[in-house]
């Protein structure tokens, strides 16, 4: 177990925090960074618009993540922790039961991966009802939609993801859909096997090695999309409902990133 690190437990999610591994080694990492031109696109000032807005709010916000299609559109935090926005929006910063949707407090922007965690709206939870009086689908909060990605005829639509930085833009290929389990062990929830520590930011060759195999052992279905050490991660995490010992993931790899200010 000394290669698990202890987990915060809440109601609706359970957050994977950091591991430990071996001494990393140096990733050659080919991703083709594109420059925009000075006549940037009305979609890039719309980029610029949004990290701005939401920056103002807090400085604490990292980012945007979201799918091409629309299944999800979240501001990201990050703090030193990652305990304190599981319970806080990132606006107000008064209780939410949503909290905010997170990155691991370990990554940085240059990490091998970056984890980002959001909690799950199960069915039986009540959002209560928007600023017009109607109902809250809970499928717009946080990552709840991302349950409809174990589906493979859900893949195809939704396989383009990216990360809105303060100045660039990642575009990322989900490679792999899978479930990680937990198991309890005095007192605390570890992942189930130690060679599925998905939310390090840093992997050594011989464990990405090893994370591959089990990635491919446990995912819903073959993406065909290839993945390697070299490649740079974006990983998404919330839980499963019906199961409280475990959490869904969602690989991603970058595939590309702008400059666009």
């Amino acid at each position: 177990m000394n290669m698990m690190k202890k987990i915060l437990i809440s109601t609706l999610i359970l957050f994977l925090f950091t591991g430990c591994v071996s001494k990393t080694e140096q990733v050659d990492n080919t991703i083709e960074i594109e420059k925009v031109e000075e006549d940037n696109s009305e979609k890039y000032k719309e980029y610029a618009s949004i990290w701005d807005e939401n920056h103002a709010y807090n400085d604490d916000y990292l980012g945007q993540v979201f799918f091409e299609s629309g299944l999800i559109n979240e501001p990201v935090v990050q703090y030193t922790d990652n305990d304190y926005y599981l319970r806080k929006d990132f606006k107000t910063l008064e209780y939410s039961a949503m909290g905010t949707v997170f990155a691991d407090y370990e990554a940085r922007y240059d990490s091998q991966n970056i984890t980002i965690y959001g909690h799950n709206a199960y069915s039986y939870y009540d959002a209560g009802l928007d600023e017009n009086g109607e109902k809250i689908d809970n499928d717009t909060l946080g990552f709840t939609s991302l349950k409809y990605l174990v589906d493979e005829s859900k893949y195809e639509e939704n396989k383009t993801v990216y990360l809105l930085l303060e100045n660039e833009i990642r575009e990322y290929q989900i490679v792999s859909v899978f479930h990680v389990g937990l198991v309890y062990y005095e007192g605390n929830m570890y992942v189930d096997n130690e060679y599925v520590q998905y939310y390090l930011s840093e992997y050594s060759k011989s464990y990405f090695d090893t994370y591959k195999k089990e990635i491919v052992e446990r995912q819903f279905y073959d993406t065909g999309i290839e993945f390697e050490y070299a490649d740079k991660y974006l990983t998404l995490q919330t839980c499963v409902e019906g199961n409280d010992f475990a959490r869904e993931v969602i690989l991603c790899k970058e595939i590309n990133r702008t400059i666009y200010r």
